[in-house]
């Protein structure tokens, strides 16, 4: 049964819209805010029987929008739980939604129900908005578009209409309003109309009187799924304000320029590969569509959504100046006089998507941890060493195709090497990022926008096989919030730390030294840096010492304690001595302080370390032969280049 029509939201609907034409959006946005506060609440609708797409359906939960400047991402609604549902209930309300999912669209702004319903239920698409400005670079190639913001040229021209020109089973296209801009949308027809598997759509389905409902409601979603969202934004977007109004942690950021943003965004992001489940909320002018469109293609298997200027208000970017019409909720007519919003429900929507990824059930029918991810991300940490080391060790990692990207710590005061620099001796494979994030010894593990789950982290003096990595990774994945690396301590209150003792019998440890290579997952990045370490990362940097020592208790406090070891061969890893020439290594300036803040850190925390002993405890690690120190360079290398190392396995 369809939930009961609020005739009072319906009627003060239809007056906000008429003041909002007459006194603004402000004045809007301050009755609303007045008008929720006294609303009765409205009777929860349980499970769904009766999903209908038509007008008449629910429209007391078509949320106008309160208006552009007023945050609407209610910390009560985003907090409140989803009803959760016994299994048969999930049955009865993921199967609806699923048939919303498949419907097909050209239904104008009611199309918003497909599409919350795909993220809804974790199904994969491509939807890229096709509006006036697009259609203006996909039919001429002098020019301005994208508020004056971007040139026409041939060369965007010819890619804008290849987009225009996909035709993919899963991929939108959403094309201009015919009661908004009938001459564009009749070039535009003309361009798709020999497409078999793309859908049309509205270019405004995620706007005008969907704004409220639709902004809501997708991250609403994405947040009950607990989905890795990517965002692309421009480089003046402020995208950590974006986090803070909605909650939600981007897994990764990419950036565009502010103004002509193509081709160099373009061509810069193309070959970026998404893992499977993975969504990417693009915000990103002409240049996102662009992407959009090319990253579907290759890689249909992660969703992709260009937003234009959806998230403009909190990104801090300027609107256009139709931004009245975009964000205050004004239900724009769209294919007909009455195609002014959706209809749509969320309430199904919300319980589907906690139904498919907040149950065992769920897991199992979505596969559980179906979104592996196939490479790593190494962090090496570097202190004015000589460049010959610095380039060894990015050749030696560019050639491991288990390695996604690699990204160098600088600290202030090294001028041994820059990103310039980098680009010129990087071999193909993987990337190189320079990082650069003060002189601040804790900040070898400042959390970033890392674009694979699994971390490996690693000082430039020590080199590892791919063999190595590859062994570790296999390790890892089983226990994905665990540490697992080749190097343990065992570390007691009052006692020095002791470097033989791990490599002996009975090979007691109770943490792994993350700085001489370790994964871990990225999440611990950004718990190292939370606030109740603050006073700890300050000890640290003032002492200069003992960054590992604290991320192995953060690594047990807020992750798995398990020491989870794997032994190496004898060719797998590999130190030199010659890295510091002429500086005398961090361990020799400042060794003497790292008791001192081992002691800091039991009295500051106590003792969350667990100790193993032993080989072969279970599944606590990969070990069939003893743990070893790195090898010396020279002997790694006697009978041939790194690339040759002999594996263990």
């Amino acid at each position: 049964m369809a939930a009961p029509i609020d005739h009072a939201a319906v009627l003060l609907a239809a007056v906000l819209t008429l003041l909002t034409l007459l006194a603004g959006p402000a004045l809007v946005s301050a009755l609303w805010g007045a008008y929720r506060g006294v609303r009765p609440k409205m009777p929860a609708s349980g499970v769904a029987t009766d999903i209908s797409r038509s007008f008449a359906t629910n429209i007391s939960r078509s949320y106008v929008s309160p208006g552009y400047g007023h945050d609407f991402y209610h910390a009560s609604e985003a907090a409140a739980p989803v009803e959760q549902l016994s299994p048969a209930e999930c049955g009865a309300v993921v199967a609806p939604v699923r048939s919303l999912a498949d419907q097909p669209t050209g239904n104008g702004m009611d199309d918003l129900t497909v599409f919350l319903a795909r993220v809804a239920l974790g199904l994969p698409f491509g939807m890229v908005r096709f509006n006036d400005g697009e259609i203006i670079a996909a039919r001429k190639s002098e020019g301005l578009t994208d508020r004056n913001q971007q040139h026409l040229s041939p060369e965007l021209q010819r890619l804008m209409m290849d987009a225009m020109k996909l035709d993919r089973p899963g991929f939108y296209a959403g094309l201009p309003c015919n009661k908004e801009y009938p001459n564009s949308r009749k070039w535009a027809n003309s361009l798709v109309d020999g497409h078999v598997s793309t859908k049309i759509t509205s270019a405004t389905v995620w706007y005008n009187g969907n704004y409220g409902l639709s902004r809501r409601f997708l991250v609403r979603l994405l947040k009950i799924r607990r989905a890795r969202v990517y965002i692309v934004a421009s480089e003046a977007a402020n995208v950590t304000r974006l986090e803070a109004a909605t909650g939600l942690q981007f897994t990764g950021v990419l950036r565009v320029p502010a103004a002509e943003s193509f081709p160099a965004g373009f061509w810069k992001h193309q070959d970026v590969a998404f893992g499977e489940g993975a969504v990417v909320l693009v915000c990103a002018g002409p240049t996102g569509r662009l992407l959009t469109a090319h990253w579907f293609d290759r890689n249909p298997s992660a969703t992709y959504i260009e937003l234009g200027s959806y998230f403009d208000e909190h990104l801090g970017t300027t609107p256009a100046a139709s931004a009245p019409k975009y964000y205050s909720g004004i239900a724009t007519p769209c294919e007909t006089d009455g195609d002014l919003r959706a209809a749509t429900d969320p309430v199904p929507m919300e319980q589907a998507a906690w139904c498919v990824f907040g149950t065992e059930q769920g897991n199992s029918i979505t596969g559980g941890e179906r979104h592996r991810p196939e490479k790593i991300t190494v962090v090496v940490s570097s202190y004015k060493s000589n460049r010959l080391c610095l380039k060894q060790q990015i050749h030696n990692f560019q050639q491991c195709d288990i390695v996604h990207s690699i990204r160098l710590n600088r600290f202030d005061g090294d001028t041994t090497f820059d990103q310039v620099w980098v680009d010129s001796v990087s071999r193909p494979g993987a990337p190189v990022i320079v990082d650069d994030f003060g002189d601040k010894i804790t900040n070898r593990f400042h959390p970033r926008d890392f674009m694979t789950r699994a971390v490996f982290s690693v000082d430039v003096d020590t080199m590892y096989s791919c063999a190595a990595l590859h062994a570790a990774f296999s390790e890892w994945v089983k226990h994905p919030f665990s540490a697992v690396g080749f190097h343990p301590r065992h570390l007691e209150r009052g006692k020095q730390e002791n470097w033989d003792l791990s490599y002996s019998p009975p090979y007691k440890r109770n943490m792994l030294l993350v700085t001489k290579g370790a994964l871990q997952h990225r999440r611990t990045f950004s718990r190292f840096f939370a606030p109740r370490y603050a006073a700890l990362r300050n000890f640290v940097d003032k002492s200069f010492a003992g960054e590992d020592f604290l991320m192995g208790f953060v690594q047990a406090l807020e992750g798995d304690p398990v020491v989870r070891l794997v032994c190496l061969g004898g060719k797998e890893a590999c130190h030199t001595t010659t890295c510091h020439k002429g500086i005398e290594s961090l361990g020799s300036r400042t060794g003497s302080h790292r008791t001192e803040v081992l002691s800091f850190l039991f009295e500051a925390l106590g003792n969350p370390l667990n100790t193993t002993t032993g080989l072969q405890g279970g599944d606590t690690g990969v070990c069939r032969s003893k743990p070893r120190k790195p090898t010396n360079y020279g002997q790694c290398t006697a009978s041939g280049a790194i690339a040759q190392f002999v594996p263990a396995w």
